[in-house]
């Protein structure tokens, strides 16, 4: 059985995310939080000391990280910046990979708004020869509503946009996985 690692900040984009690989049936073992001391480009930090509830809730375990102040406030090349701040979550990837009880196949991601983060977290999902999960937002947001009422969901997700790839989602083609070879038919 492969192994699921889910980014997981307990915010709306990475719980969707997790949400959507779970109706997926992809078997996500754990749950990945970062903690930045400040500001970031790359994660979530409001509340993120509350993932732990979420985890424990959901089920299922959580691995956390809580890296220094990446000095997100003062920084004069964004591209250079997200990149460091990608270090700590790869370092925590790796020794999850090394892991003899894991059979590390992929990482979830719920930075749907952001070609910034997910172009990084694909980049490192490429060094780690593993899978990437993630929906990309575009302008659609009639799909968003499609699948909302496809899947039950109470509340609707507070977006602007959504994937290219939710419609193929509510209708079962799975080209919403992104590997490190594409899109997988």
């Amino acid at each position: 059985m492969s192994d699921w690692v889910s980014l997981f900040s307990g915010g709306k984009d990475s719980s969707w995310a997790l949400y959507c690989a779970l109706q997926q049936d992809l078997d996500v073992s754990r749950l990945l939080t970062i903690h930045p001391a400040g500001d970031s480009y790359m994660y979530h930090t409001p509340a993120t000391e509350l993932a732990g509830l979420a985890a424990e809730s959901i089920g299922i375990d959580l691995v956390e990280v809580a890296p220094d102040d990446f000095g997100a406030d003062d920084v004069e090349d964004a591209s250079a910046q997200g990149d460091a701040e990608l270090e700590p979550m790869e370092a925590a990837l790796r020794e999850l990979a090394a892991d003899a009880d894991l059979d590390l196949d992929g990482v979830t991601a719920g930075a749907v708004e952001s070609e910034f983060q997910t172009n990084r977290i694909q980049a490192m999902c490429d060094r780690l020869d593993i899978d990437l999960f993630a929906f990309l937002l575009t302008e659609d947001v009639v799909q968003v509503e499609r699948f909302v009422r496809a899947h039950q969901v109470e509340k609707e997700p507070v977006v602007g946009h959504v994937t290219e790839s939710i419609d193929e989602f509510v209708t079962g083609d799975r080209r919403h996985w992104v590997d490190r070879h594409g899109w997988v038919t």
